[in-house]
């Protein structure tokens, strides 16, 4: 008999989740723009945790992590100037769907056939997202031609902010968190198209690309190239210069005839993206979007600094704070931002090792590991339109792919069987 779906044994689960969490709708005329999206994952997600509390299991390292985390948040609370209001409390409860997420994923995966089981479930998660993507595409069509859009703006959109713009918010609030979701979803459908295509990966692989570019965030375009980019040419440990050479011509034709192609595209294409950065590559002084960001980091450095950059400047109540950099150093504070420097850099050295350990014995685990490797490269710049990791709905997709990760970064050792490996 098969495990129910709201079982963390059953392959589909995470799928299931990823489904849900995806088309929630945040309603915004009626709860704003997060209130009721927060609330609706934050809730979800504990039922599926309780609904498994018998089989959840606790890493050491998470909850280090974690409480780390808090830690600096309650001091960055604590140790400003700012009065502390009740309200502020929702600072301790925006980030525990993603505490409860990780350790509910750590446990799905905590199995003794976890490579198989990865297989299996990340499979089904491509099948999953396919309905979702194909209604993301619709969305994005539908706002690209600026069609009619009076159930959009009821369910999706914010009706003040995107009445006459081009760009798609899709299933999301803004089009920065519609083109990180379609990053995410390429990343997931991206080894299983380069492996065996199907219909289902084909779909989410190329829908996810449009998805991106119709959304027209700018940072959310930069993101998906490199992370094509560097999934494309990184091949194994003996073929590392082969790599090299691929990589440094990639980025000499950027640099050589990348303002042009630019220009080319930008001219003929009505896209956003495309003509803001052009802005910023012909004249940076005459970007609002550039400025704005470059002041927020600014004001970030400049609050922890008041801390002697022990801690965050403050809660930025306003939400003004976007980049992830400004947003960690205001709220976090230098110290804890240089940590979580440095456990960025660790996974990323770890997913690399277990890659070229990986390529040559199991040829879709191998790109599974490239996927998710490209994609945390490219998480500094897929970020600087706003700090998204603790953002409703995108939380799930960004916590399953980190802890993911974290679990194919020490394959070797659940890796039992060369001879046994290669059956995908």
């Amino acid at each position: 008999m098969s495990k129910v779906i709201y079982s963390i044994s059953n392959k589909n689960f995470v799928g299931a989740l990823l489904f849900v969490c995806a088309l929630l709708p945040p309603f915004p005329e009626i709860f704003g723009r997060s209130l009721f999206l927060s609330l609706s994952v934050l809730v979800i997600t504990v039922v599926a945790f309780f609904f498994n509390i018998n089989k959840i299991k606790f890493n050491q390292w998470y909850c280090v992590f974690w409480l780390a985390f808090y830690i600096f948040l309650i001091l960055t609370m604590f140790g400003t100037e700012e009065d502390l209001a009740l309200a502020d409390l929702k600072e301790l409860f925006i980030p525990l769907a993603a505490v409860i997420l990780s350790f509910l994923f750590y446990s799905i995966f905590s199995v003794n056939d976890f490579i198989s089981f990865l297989k299996e479930s990340l499979r089904a998660a491509v099948a999953f997202l396919f309905p979702v993507i194909l209604i993301s595409l619709v969305f994005a069509f539908l706002e690209y031609n600026q069609s009619d859009l009076s159930f959009m703006y009821k369910l999706y959109k914010p009706y003040e902010k995107y009445l006459e713009s081009r760009q798609s918010v899709g299933l999301y609030v803004y089009p920065y968190y519609n083109s990180f979701f379609a990053l995410m979803c390429l990343s997931i459908a991206a080894p299983f198209f380069f492996y065996k295509p199907t219909l289902a990966n084909s779909f989410v692989f190329f829908g996810s690309i449009v998805i991106n570019v119709l959304s027209q965030s700018q940072s959310g375009l930069i993101a998906m190239v490199a992370y094509l980019i560097i999934f494309l040419t990184l091949k194994g440990k003996r073929f590392f210069g082969v790599t090299v050479v691929m990589l440094s011509c990639s980025l000499l034709f950027v640099f050589i005839y990348g303002v042009e192609l630019l220009v080319y595209f930008s001219d003929r294409f009505d896209l956003y993206s495309l003509s803001a950065i052009r802005r910023i590559v012909e004249d940076p002084g005459s970007s609002r979007t550039l400025q704005v960001r470059l002041g927020q980091v600014v004001q970030g450095v400049e609050g922890t600094a008041r801390n002697l950059y022990l801690i965050g400047g403050g809660l930025d109540r306003g939400g003004l704070l976007e980049s992830w950099l400004a947003y960690m150093f205001y709220k976090h504070g230098a110290l804890y931002t240089f940590i979580i420097a440095l456990a960025f850099v660790y996974l990323v050295l770890r997913l690399l090792k277990s890659y070229f350990f990986l390529y040559g014995r199991d040829l879709l685990l191998s790109k599974i590991n490239k996927s998710f490797l490209a994609f945390i490269i490219v998480m500094p710049i897929s970020q600087l339109s706003a700090f998204m990791v603790f953002t409703h709905k995108l939380t799930p997709f960004f916590i399953f792919i980190i802890v993911v990760s974290m679990f194919i970064s020490s394959t070797h050792r659940f890796y039992r069987n060369d001879a046994t490996a290669n059956v995908a």
